[in-house]
């Protein structure tokens, strides 16, 4: 990035661009990641999508009748109480950045949801699929955990056997350009427990070797923790690898339960750990990594700015963690960007090379290609 991108970025919403960073800590040396091979652990598919993309999606269907057709009379009605989504129907839908209105977490949620009425076919998947690969490309990821949300799709009717035909042709054609990837699939924790445990068991059956991890997103506060330990239980005896959304939403009694009850392997989030000493110094001292993301966390509210977010003490602490986007589509940002805004949080330089090396090093890799990773990486650093 160059200075003066560095010292001040922007992000749109309501079609309005507006500065929301001007706190970059110019006294801390930074790292040129630009030159290093890098990794991606918690960006979701659909959240990644660009705006070309949606006006491209939006001129083969109306969008304002997919609308109608896709969601109950409650889901409308709630959704239609964002007025992002309301200006969006009315007002032009190739009109992505009208959508990106939304104020807090819970307008958020209902956004992300609503694009859903965007793909309705499986050649739709594939074009984001291919989408998210190339911008992930250009920032020199060469490897990356997608999140997807199964089942959406499959209710807009898309058959889960093509689905995944789609997922495993486009991730090959992928792998060729550079960029290795895998999938974890987010069982939507909106759903609950008992249609959750049906989209597991599903997911299982394909036998696709690249859905590497299960997560739950959606409402935290509505579909706590503890109604999904069952679900986790048989992911992890079927052989899935576990990260679960915490410390996000709500705060460290909820992911105390999260480790007490499901004990997964990574944490989605995780930041309001930082509200208890005695959980960051759990997350210390039994290695359990945070997937930060920094942007989200701000524009969603969890954070007052990027002076004020805690990744720079959780790196100081001994926390292990890794950058990463959420929802770049959304949130217009871009790993590369994520890292500098975790410099003016406070992430020194020789810290940054090491939760950059994390991206690899907590990744669900098996472990000789985890080992090619990290000594790629390492010799990326020692070239600089």
């Amino acid at each position: 990035m160059d200075e003066a991108k560095a010292k001040a970025c922007y992000v749109q919403t309501n079609g309005e661009t507006s500065l929301y960073r001007d706190d970059m800590n110019e006294g801390i040396p930074t790292l040129e990641h630009e030159r290093l091979p890098k990794a991606e652990l918690h960006v979701h598919l659909r959240g990644s999508i660009s705006p070309r993309l949606v006006k491209r999606l939006c001129q083969n269907c109306d969008v304002g009748e997919m609308f109608s057709s896709s969601f109950t009379d409650k889901q409308r009605e709630s959704m239609l109480e964002v007025p992002s989504i309301k200006k969006f129907l009315l007002g032009g839908s190739e009109n992505f950045e009208k959508l990106l209105g939304y104020t807090n977490y819970t307008d958020f949620l209902k956004t992300y949801l609503f694009t859903g009425v965007l793909f309705r076919s499986a050649k739709d998947i594939g074009l984001l699929v291919d989408d998210v690969a190339s911008r992930l490309l250009s920032q020199g990821v060469v490897y990356a955990e997608i999140t997807i949300s199964y089942w959406e799709y499959i209710e807009r009717g898309i058959p889960g056997d093509l689905l995944v035909k789609v997922l495993r042709k486009r991730t090959e054609e992928a792998e060729k350009k550079g960029i290795y990837i895998n999938w974890i699939v987010d069982l939507v924790r909106n759903y609950g427990p008992d249609l959750c445990d049906r989209i597991l068991t599903e997911v299982h059956a394909h036998g696709y070797e690249r859905f590497v991890a299960i997560t739950i997103g959606g409402d935290e506060r509505t579909y706590q923790p503890e109604q999904f330990v069952d679900v986790f239980q048989r992911a992890r005896e079927l052989g899935f690898r576990l990260t679960i959304h915490s410390g996000e939403a709500l705060g460290p009694a909820s992911m105390w339960t999260v480790l007490k009850l499901i004990k997964p392997d990574r944490i989605g989030h995780g930041v309001r750990c930082i509200e208890d000493p005695s959980l960051v110094n759990h997350l210390k001292v039994h290695k359990i990594p945070l997937e930060i993301c920094l942007t989200s966390n701000v524009l969603l509210g969890l954070c007052k700015s990027y002076s004020n977010h805690p990744i720079g003490q959780l790196v100081e602490a001994g926390v292990d963690v890794s950058i990463n986007t959420d929802d770049p589509g959304f949130f217009n940002t871009s790993l590369s960007q994520e890292i500098d805004l975790a410099h003016s949080a406070g992430v020194s330089k020789p810290q940054m090379i090491d939760v950059l090396r994390n991206g690899f090093k907590h990744a669900f890799l098996d472990v000789q290609r985890k080992a090619e990773y990290i000594d790629l990486y390492d010799k990326a650093i020692k070239s600089l």
